[in-house]
């Protein structure tokens, strides 16, 4: 039997298997909790290429986010692009499209999780290629070379928010000519290397051990950037090996060792430029080594991928030699744990579908969820690190671990894996109707009350206020998450007496009123997009001062950039600002603007 058509029947029995175990696995679970009535709902949408037509017999997928986050659900869409994700239980989802020759387009986290009741807009966009010949230092063809791409930034400059971005995704391996071709690249800012100790082919020993060599001829800080467009394919990007010996950087990891069968990563990362370098996954050693090392300061960490253990930031030095004998100690990870309560009505009191909203494409839905009323385990929780200091690596997480966890059917959540420091608890919410009321963490008795029996414990602690510490390994338990009904929402769009907007440019919601002046909970704010649209979602119902400001572009390019709300210097500079430009809304509960303009005044 021919292997291709043994490996897609294999392939296809092992998807009916992982169905059938699955729908099992619901079944179960519906029959112990009576909560048939909540299962087998359906995400339907439509994939559209870039020139806005329908995409036929494109692969669609729904991803449950979950502890272990698995397939829940697959189809193809119609001739006219539309597709049905079924038999979905109440969850946070993430969908995934995929069609000969496309890729997805590139979608902020808070845009790509989806719920039962949508009606989504999946967005495909025609792969780009690069292609070009690599050669050694006297101009002969290389035979067998790894090539690999990486994407500095996206068409319009800011850096999108995929961790998964940052490590090498797009590679190729020169044929007999020397020549290579890496095709299915989405729009974007790139380099392109061969090296950096990653091989694809037994022939790249031959320069493993050099340091990389980026196009044309050149070290990372002079490499020639390539800009590729959709669909487009760039040609001559031709590489010539440098030949200069790299250094061996190697060690072994110790410690808060977890099962064999889970995969204990290595990464070695720029200190000055923050920029990844390379990753390696350990054997049963323990041991790990990087080739072709470049002189200069280097961070090294190890850890498990969405685990509670890892090691601290190692800095290194690599001049001239050979840098041996580094030893990682795992130690076991921080969490937070706790419960978020809905406060709603009986009977419900929730804000109304509004279908006048059903044209907004700009988030990706094409149409408000249906009229239900949400489940707590629609709820996504992230743990976004606060106050970053240099030389601090933000915890690695791959694939859907980024974007967050749920809570299970009483509200309970954790979030794990978190090194020592401060955090904010970010939440994304089911629909538009609801809002975050308040964050706190419950008291703690002083050692004066803890001695005396007629002492009380201090009240909750808001921690949406200055965030939450937590040290090396400590479980944090009895946070109180406090979802409301009744947010507004509002969308508008910023105009300019010039003939085109500023790039780079940030809408800010700020309350009106002096004593709500540090409630973080009542600040927002979202990216102006290149046609002058912003929209806000989940708005507490308030009086507001509403106002644009400029980022630079470190900001854009930076995936550690913070909430202005959250540092105390620049919610008081926003506060002047706004109160400066004197533009003022009030937002009713429920309410829904949509077309409210906004004046850009330099």
């Amino acid at each position: 039997m021919n292997i291709v058509l043994l490996l897609i029947q294999l392939s296809t029995l092992l998807a009916q298997i992982d169905t059938a175990q699955r729908t099992t696995q619901i079944s179960a679970s519906t029959n112990q909790t009576d909560r048939s009535s909540k299962v087998g709902g359906a995400i339907t949408g439509r994939i559209i290429g870039a020139d806005g037509q329908p995409v036929a017999d494109a692969d669609v997928f729904a991803h449950r986010i979950s502890e272990n986050t698995s397939l829940a659900s697959s189809t193809a869409s119609d001739e006219n692009g539309n597709f049905k994700l079924t038999g979905l239980s109440p969850g946070a989802y993430v969908l995934t499209a995929q069609a000969p020759g496309y890729i997805s387009a590139d979608l902020p986290v808070e845009n790509a999780i989806h719920r039962i009741g949508e009606n989504v807009i999946i967005s495909l966009v025609k792969g780009g290629v690069i292609t070009g010949r690599v050669t050694d230092e006297a101009g002969e063809s290389l035979v067998g070379v790894t090539v690999s791409t990486y994407r500095l930034r996206d068409p319009e400059g800011p850096t999108m928010g995929s961790q998964v971005e940052r490590f090498n995704l797009g590679f190729g391996v020169t044929d007999d000519r020397g020549i290579y071709r890496i095709y299915g690249l989405r729009p974007g800012v790139y380099i392109v290397s061969i090296g950096n100790g990653i091989k694809y082919s037994i022939d790249d020993a031959q320069i493993r051990r050099d340091t990389p060599t980026y196009y044309p001829s050149a070290t990372r800080d002079t490499a020639t950037e390539i800009n590729l467009r959709g669909g487009e394919e760039v040609t001559g990007i031709d590489i010539r090996h440098r030949a200069v010996r790299g250094r061996v950087v190697s060690g072994s990891v110790s410690g808060d060792i977890q099962s064999p069968y889970q995969t204990l990563s290595v990464m070695l990362r720029g200190f000055e430029t923050g920029q990844f370098e390379a990753e390696t996954s350990l054997s049963s050693t323990l041991g790990f080594a990087f080739y072709g090392v470049p002189d200069g300061e280097y961070e090294l960490t190890a850890g498990y991928e969405g685990e509670t253990s890892g090691s601290a930031t190692d800095r290194i030095s690599v001049k001239g030699t050979d840098v041996n004998g580094i030893k990682l100690k795992l130690t076991p990870r921080g969490a937070i744990a706790g419960r978020i309560r809905l406060e709603t009505s009986n009977p419900l009191k929730g804000c109304p579908i509004n279908s006048s909203l059903a044209e907004d494409q700009t988030s990706g839905r094409i149409g408000e969820p249906v009229a239900r009323r949400s489940v707590v385990e629609e709820i996504v929780l992230r743990a976004e690190r606060d106050q970053l200091k240099r030389g601090v690596q933000k915890p690695r997480s791959y694939g859907f671990v980024s974007y967050g966890r749920v809570p299970n059917q009483k509200g309970e959540f954790a979030l794990k894996n978190l090194e020592a420091g401060w955090y904010r608890i970010a939440v994304n919410l089911p629909d538009d109707g609801w809002h975050i009321r308040s964050i706190t963490q419950p008291g703690v008795i002083s050692a004066k009350a803890s001695s005396n029996r007629a002492g009380t414990a201090k009240g909750p602690a808001d921690i949406s206020h200055n965030g939450i510490a937590i040290k090396s390994g400590e479980k944090l338990s009895g946070i109180e998450v406090i979802v409301a009904e009744g947010a507004a929402t509002l969308k508008g769009r910023v105009v300019t007496q010039k003939d085109e907007l500023p790039s780079l440019l940030r809408a800010h919601l700020i309350p009106a009123e002096a004593a709500s002046a540090d409630d973080v909970l009542l600040y927002a704010e979202a990216e102006v997009r290149n046609d002058g649209s912003f929209i806000f979602k989940h708005i507490v119902p308030a009086k507001y001062l509403i106002h644009t400001r400029r980022i630079t572009e470190g900001e854009a390019n930076d995936d550690q950039f913070r909430p202005s709300a959250w540092d105390v210097v620049e919610r008081t500079n926003l506060r002047r600002e706004a109160s400066a430009a004197k533009n003022e809304i009030e937002l009713q509960p429920c309410a829904r603007v949509k077309d409210y303009v906004l004046r850009y005044l330099p």
